[in-house]
């Protein structure tokens, strides 16, 4: 069994927290409506990065757990991108498979950014623990009627991948954000906040949490994920 959070009595399955976050998103809703126009990948990329983002988890149920004690996950979003940008197949699902992969690394990586990135990058370049193909087996196990795939590797250490994740944060960064076109910046803003809502909403029921803000995201949930038929000028002026 693999946890999302465990602080007992208060624990979360991964697998229950990835599908609360998938049921979150309505093909209908104003997010998903405006991320289509600009590309037919964009329904994917959202489920996608949504099932990754809390790939990093793994490694510290592998490596951390101890039972009846609280786990923590400093960083997991660090491994999680490294998982997406060097190993999980997405181009199985995707048409244009190299930028998808770009957008769902780089919002994997940034779904916590409020948490200081690049701190929590150093954190994990001092630890001692590893990414295996055991790593992959477990997360495709946890996530068996959601996403399987099958991924051959030699074990890495987790310092290891907090130094490429940085020259991957750096080199995602230029290409998706700063030397790239308005509409591919438009879609990583929606998918990065399509991410963000559909985690907070997920980890809000079974976890509780901050109630301020989790009625900012019930306030974008209404507006921006719920359906609504037609689109009116409020939709015009998001475009």
């Amino acid at each position: 069994m693999i946890y999302s959070f465990y602080d007992p009595p208060v624990e979360e399955r991964l697998k229950d927290h990835i599908n609360l976050a998938l049921s979150n998103i309505n093909a209908e809703g104003r997010l998903i409506r405006q991320g289509m126009k600009l590309t037919d990948d964009f329904l994917k990329i959202l489920r996608l990065s949504i099932i990754f983002h809390d790939f990093g988890k793994v490694v510290f149920n592998q490596h951390a757990f101890r039972e009846g004690k609280r786990l923590t996950f400093p960083g997991h979003e660090v491994i999680s991108c490294w998982a997406v940008y060097r190993h999980f197949n997405v181009g199985q699902y995707l048409k244009d498979e190299i930028t998808g992969r770009k957008l769902i690394a780089l919002s994997v990586l940034m779904h916590h950014h409020p948490m200081e990135l690049r701190e929590r990058i150093n954190i994990l370049k001092k630890n001692e623990m590893e990414v295996d193909e055991e790593t992959f087996n477990l997360f495709w196990e946890e996530l068996n009627d959601i996403y399987i795939d099958n991924v051959r590797l030699n074990r890495v250490n987790v310092s290891e991948i907090a130094w490429e994740t940085q020259r991957i944060y750096v080199e995602l960064w230029k290409e998706i954000w700063m030397n790239s076109s308005p509409k591919i910046r438009k879609i990583f803003l929606l998918n990065l906040q399509g991410l963000v809502a559909c985690d907070y909403t997920s980890a809000n029921k079974l976890r509780g949490g901050d109630k301020g803000f989790i009625n900012v995201i019930r306030k974008f949930n209404d507006s921006f994920m719920s359906s609504r038929q037609g689109m009116g000028r409020e939709d015009r002026d998001h475009t």
